[in-house]
């Protein structure tokens, strides 16, 4: 869909799908994509397995965390995952004033706003630009990272795993499948701009 070729490449580092359609369509790229209401309850569920303990064996080379508690547990046990996503809210309400609170040493720090119920173009990017530097980052959203799970499956090569928070169960692990991409693209593709 970009003009580009369609290579076993490409479908690994998960920009395209095998028929060649981009994940991460372009025209999302400029403005902000907003979950309809009738969307909520869909994205409410765990989009993968809950576990209750990080599992020992992880590549934390490629491990994506979202949501402070998530990232705060994977510090306090040093798994140096190669992204974090925050946004200094638990449940909601300020839990964190500074990176040093939830663990984190000197890492690259990319500031964006995201409204709430929204994807905004800068979360794409911000997401993009740690793929492409291939160095461990840390996203700091002013506003809420609720979304962040959906923008990173759209992104993120095949391969990784993403691990978030879900209210009173546990730990989410969803691995960044072409399955779970296609997912992830279907949902987007139904929010409002």
């Amino acid at each position: 869909s970009d003009g580009g070729i369609i290579s076993s490449t490409r479908i690994r580092n998960g920009e395209i799908n095998r028929d060649g359609r981009l994940y991460l369509n372009s025209q999302w790229k400029g403005k902000n994509l907003v979950l309809p209401e009738n969307l909520r309850f869909a994205l409410q569920k765990p989009w993968g397995q809950i576990i209750n303990e990080i599992p020992n064996d992880l590549d934390a080379s490629k491990v994506v965390v979202v949501g402070d508690a998530t990232a705060q547990k994977f510090n306090t046990k040093n798994i140096g995952q190669f992204l974090s996503i925050i946004d200094f809210l638990i449940n909601r309400e300020v839990k964190f004033s500074q990176l040093s609170e939830m663990g984190f040493a000197d890492q690259q720090i990319l500031q964006v706003k995201n409204p709430a119920g929204a994807i905004a173009p800068e979360l794409f990017q911000a997401i993009q630009s740690a793929f492409e530097n291939k160095v461990p980052a840390i996203i700091k959203i002013d506003g809420e990272d609720d979304l962040a799970v959906l923008s990173v499956l759209l992104i993120a090569p095949l391969g990784f795993s993403i691990f978030y928070g879900q209210p009173n169960e546990g730990l989410v692990n969803v691995p960044v499948t072409e399955e779970n991409k296609e997912k992830a693209y279907q949902l987007a593709s139904k929010f409002t701009s």
